[in-house]
């Protein structure tokens, strides 16, 4: 890792359900053009909520 190549990304999505997850990560450019060797999602419990 040379610190300016880009090797990931991470997304946090509010989503209703697991397959409004899929359908996100289906829809990125990066996984329709097969870049990611692997995919993880994972469940995120929001703790607090500063949005105005």
């Amino acid at each position: 890792d040379d610190e300016t190549t880009m090797i990931g990304s991470c997304f946090v999505v509010e989503a209703g359900s697991l397959a409004e997850v899929e359908a996100f990560n289906q829809a990125d450019p990066f996984f329709k053009a097969g870049l990611w060797a692997t995919i993880s999602i994972r469940p995120f419990l929001k703790r607090v909520d500063n949005r105005s």
